[in-house]
């Protein structure tokens, strides 16, 4: 009778281990979707963050191009300004001068609504990183729509030239002088 007790003893403590076991099993299954959704939604949230606000000046430069004329350059260089997650497309004037890019963005209705699209630094920015890095560009204009309500800001090299006191073309002579010379300016603005 003793044996046949422990036996049955031994029985339930087993049963109950597997019980255990599979709680255990799943209560870390649902902590590791647990951990790697969360882990994916800061990714996800930081890489916005990071488009937004953080330029890749490397990648920028590598679009310097002479000519407006040259979409593929433009439009690379244009996807990598801020905003470039509401572009829309570019519209190049190159018949004849002032030569000229608009760039169309879609944004979403409260940035209208707001009064959030305002002449900021980040326009500042992407403007100054135009008439740097396209040799031929006189007017840049930048469209914000949401569908109702439509913001136009426009600049104009000579604009540029002025505030930086110099040709601002000749911040894109090289590499080094953009990086080194050119990006720390516009950090400052920034």
């Amino acid at each position: 009778m003793k044996k046949e007790k422990e036996k049955e003893i031994e029985t339930e403590r087993q049963t109950l281990q597997k019980g255990q076991a599979k709680t255990k099993i799943t209560l870390l299954t649902v902590l590791v979707t647990l951990m790697a959704f969360l882990l994916v939604a800061c990714g996800i949230h930081q890489e916005q963050n990071d488009h937004q606000g953080t330029l890749e000046y490397e990648k920028i430069y590598q679009q310097k191009t002479s000519y407006i004329g040259d979409a593929s350059k433009v439009g690379n260089l244009t996807n990598l300004l801020h905003y470039s997650e509401y572009k829309k497309g570019i519209a190049l004037q190159t018949a004849q001068e002032p030569y000229g890019v608009t760039v169309n963005y879609n944004m979403p209705e409260e940035f209208l609504q707001q009064g959030t699209v305002t002449m900021t630094d980040k326009m500042f920015q992407n403007g100054a990183l135009i008439f740097c890095l396209i040799d031929n560009v006189d007017v840049a204009t930048f469209v914000f729509d949401n569908g109702q309500e439509t913001e136009s800001f426009s600049f104009a090299r000579e604009d540029f030239d002025i505030f930086f006191e110099k040709d601002i073309r000749t911040y894109g002579s090289s590499w080094e002088v953009f990086s080194n010379d050119f990006v720390a300016l516009l950090e400052q603005e920034g």
